[in-house]
Formats: structure tokens, sequence, C-alpha cells
């Protein structure tokens, strides 16, 4: 990597993990032989720095598709993958 330049990864999904010292995520990408998700690399943070990027992307998702006028739309079988109830993430999204 030169200097000055940042790693350019794309995931499909993340891992994420807290514990009483922080956020651990890791981002997948499927492996197309196997089926399973390979980890690229590991973020870590403080609950509290996790909890304001949370906060920012929220609000930069829902600012781009306010500007676009378009909404990104995860499937019912998405969110049963990801454990996410329905009433859990229209809540979030409001």
């Amino acid at each position: 990597m030169m200097q000055g330049q940042l790693p350019d990864i794309y995931c499909e999904g993340a891992n994420i993990g807290v514990n009483d010292f922080g956020v651990a995520v890791t981002p997948v990408r499927f492996n197309p032989m196997t089926q399973k998700p390979e980890g690229l690399l590991t973020l870590r943070l403080s609950i509290t720095a996790a909890k304001l990027v949370a906060f920012q992307l929220r609000q930069s998702i829902k600012a781009t598709e306010r500007e676009m006028g378009l909404t990104s739309q995860v499937n019912q079988a998405q969110l049963r993958a990801n454990n996410i109830p329905q009433e859990d993430w229209e809540g979030f999204w409001k």
C-alpha cells in the first residue's frame, strides 16, 4: 500500500462482537466455493465510537435515500438471516 492510500474493501456482511472493552466488527465476503463467510479484517472501536458510527451511518443513508428519491429494500429472508424482527427494523429506519 502506498503512503496515503487506504485499502478499498467490499464486503457482503459483517460479524459483530461486543463486550465490556468495546466492539469488534469483521466485514465478511462469501467464498463462492464454500459459501462460507471469510473475514477481511477486524475493526475495533470503543462502544461510544461504535454508537456514533452507527448513528452517522443511519443519518447518511437516510439523507442519501431522501436526496435520490429511493429506498433500499431489505427482504424478510435477509432480516430473518440476521435475527432482526420486522418491527425493530421499521422502527430503526423511521
